[in-house]
């Protein structure tokens, strides 16, 4: 496997990508702290909140979504740093399952010793959980129900990186290929009654967030200048979004125009002042602050109104406290670390493009510089 430095190493970093994933982290950590879990949007109150805060906080769930659009822009840049097949999985592997499983740990001592009945969980659960099987398997929950979103994101990964393999130098035309595919199966199922294509759309195709996705990949595209690439896959995100989500409340519209906008400057060179030191920082650790915030927050957030009397926000801002100081632990001390030790021990032991030269990459189309933050 190619070197984890080297060109990556010496290259700029889009600190306002940071930013963005900062901001997302924010809007979800406010819903899940202020709205999810209490009246009206949940019929009890597992924060121990002495007052009900607006209903609109729950909209902040969509910092998800503007993480699968930050997502489709730097996996398809991973992929053109990638030479073969195995790497790029490898890569994300060892990106992201190291954190996962020490969240886990925690969250799961946690959410079942001192959390509400609700974030209770088996240890069978922890087990299909440490595969990424909980959708799939009747019966089973999260371990923190926010890990739904690292399964559609493993999908994602599987998908394009066996899509971006065997389209050999023609991606995007699969790419909306793949998309088109998912959408005729998205239409027989909703309007023709066929459920069984609903289901495949949805769960085989991941129809529900390929616009996100595959706004990301555009927006790459224009960052790299490649102007009818660009056009083609925007286009198809625009249209898969109006048909998947086009009766979707107001809200979510604005919230997803906004998301553009966003993305628009930052291509366009006008948010650098956005890269401050807060948001950088929160953006560095925001992978580990969605896998601990959620069940360990909240647990202490009714830790600290039942059995300290802490006024409501207060309590809420402790609790982001601390799991921002244990997110910061898991970035700098298991995030970080065990990545390089798995790509160090990759480099010097496994050799996949000699095994399988067919699944190697073609060799991409010479890109603006930039680092790797997934």
């Amino acid at each position: 496997m190619q070197s984890e430095q080297g060109t990556a190493g010496q290259l700029p970093r889009l600190h306002v990508l940071d930013a963005f994933r900062a901001l997302a982290i924010s809007a979800v950590v406010v819903c899940h702290y202020l709205a999810t879990w209490a009246p009206p949007g949940y019929r009890y109150n597992l924060y121990g909140f002495r007052h009900t805060y607006p209903s609109w906080l729950g909209w902040g769930a969509l910092g998800v979504q503007f993480f699968f659009i930050i997502s489709g822009f730097v996996i398809f840049m991973t992929l053109e740093r990638c030479d073969h097949l195995f790497e790029f999985w490898f890569r994300r592997f060892a990106r992201l399952y190291p954190a996962y499983i020490t969240a886990m740990v925690v969250t799961f001592i946690v959410a079942n010793e001192f959390g509400p009945r609700e974030f209770s969980s088996t240890r069978a659960d922890f087990f299909i959980g440490l595969a990424f099987l909980a959708p799939f398997i009747s019966g089973t929950r999260f371990i923190d129900q926010v890990y739904w979103s690292l399964v559609v994101e493993l999908q994602f990964y599987f998908l394009i990186g066996l899509i971006y393999v065997v389209a050999s130098g023609r991606f995007v035309a699969a790419w909306v290929i793949f998309v088109s595919v998912g959408l005729a199966c998205w239409i027989a199922g909703t309007r023709g009654g066929l459920h069984v294509f609903k289901s495949l759309a949805d769960r085989a195709f991941l129809l529900p967030y390929l616009p996100q996705f595959t706004l990301g990949i555009a927006f790459y595209h224009l960052y790299c200048k490649r102007e009818a690439s660009w056009r083609a896959l925007a286009v198809t995100a625009v249209l898969t979004y109006v048909i998947v989500a086009g009766n979707a409340p107001p809200a979510w519209h604005a919230a997803h125009v906004v998301m553009v906008a966003l993305f628009l400057l930052f291509l366009w060179g006008r948010l650098g002042w956005l890269a401050i030191p807060p948001l950088t920082f929160l953006g560095e650790i925001s992978y580990s602050l969605y896998l601990i915030h959620a069940y360990v927050g909240i647990t202490l957030i009714s830790l600290f109104t039942r059995h300290m009397g802490a006024p409501d926000l207060l309590a809420a801002f402790g609790a982001a406290l601390v799991c921002v100081g244990l997110a910061y632990g898991l970035t700098k001390g298991v995030e970080f670390p065990a990545k390089r030790a798995l790509l160090d021990w990759a480099r010097s032991h496994v050799s996949v493009a000699a095994r399988f030269p067919s699944l190697a990459f073609t060799p991409a189309v010479p890109q603006k510089p930039t680092e790797e933050r997934a």
